[in-house]
């Protein structure tokens, strides 16, 4: 019996379009106020007490300062004074404030884009369009400079503590009341998605999701924004 000839298959062949990368500059303007929650030091230091020695201890808890809470939640841009936690007052801030620059996180402006994706059924994962578009930050963080007419307010917020049997708490943070941000988008000329529709989806992500504390992402209604006309 003969041996049967194997089928050759001509395989196609596949092109791919070198990176071409643009930039673009935008400005989102807030809708409503934005709720700004950096982990403070003093969260994150009790948190490595509850997870080391230093708990059994019984080392005393620093007493709750508000205006330190607050000055602490904030991301200072060219770095946070040198003051400790017990020692912040209104006055204190006042004058450290004055001059200084406030930042939020480009990727959770990002991350608000990405997801608005999703939601509004244009991708089945962020991971399809992620690499795709770069919001551009500052420094170690990537900060995006929050403009606003004022300094921030304190707000108190009674917030429920995750976890049976745990009490609620206060927390006091910053919050702008009028505020925008001036955007730097890197994006790929041969890309998935064009210019269009990058600037739509960060538009989506201000309506849909939003950013910051209490965002309509998380049954909220604070940080809400838009993209800049023209």
């Amino acid at each position: 019996m003969a041996a049967a000839k194997k089928q050759e298959t001509k395989s196609s062949t596949i092109y791919i379009q070198p990176m071409e990368e643009a930039t673009a500059k935008i400005t989102i303007v807030g809708d409503t106020p934005l709720i700004v929650s950096k982990w403070t030091k003093k969260a994150k230091q009790e948190l490595l007490d509850s997870q080391t020695d230093a708990k059994k201890t019984k080392k005393q808890k620093t007493p709750k300062n508000i205006w330190g809470e607050f000055a602490d939640s904030l991301y200072w841009m060219d770095g946070g004074p040198d003051v400790d936690y017990s020692d912040w007052t209104a006055e204190l801030f006042e004058e450290k404030a004055k001059g200084a620059r406030f930042g939020f996180p480009c990727t959770g402006i990002k991350a608000a884009a990405l997801m608005s994706a999703v939601r509004g059924g244009y991708v089945r994962y962020k991971t399809e369009i992620m690499g795709d578009f770069w919001i551009v930050g500052e420094g170690e963080r990537q900060l995006v400079e929050i403009h606003s007419p004022g300094l921030p307010s304190m707000r108190e917020d009674n917030v429920r503590l995750a976890g049976i049997g745990r009490n609620a708490d206060l927390r006091y943070r910053p919050q702008f009341l009028e505020w925008s941000m001036d955007l730097l988008i890197r994006y790929d000329l041969n890309g998935n998605i064009d210019l269009s529709s990058i600037l739509n989806l960060i538009n989506l992500g201000g309506h849909k999701c939003g950013i910051g504390e209490w965002r309509t992402e998380k049954s909220g209604t604070f940080g809400q924004f838009h993209v800049k006309a023209g």
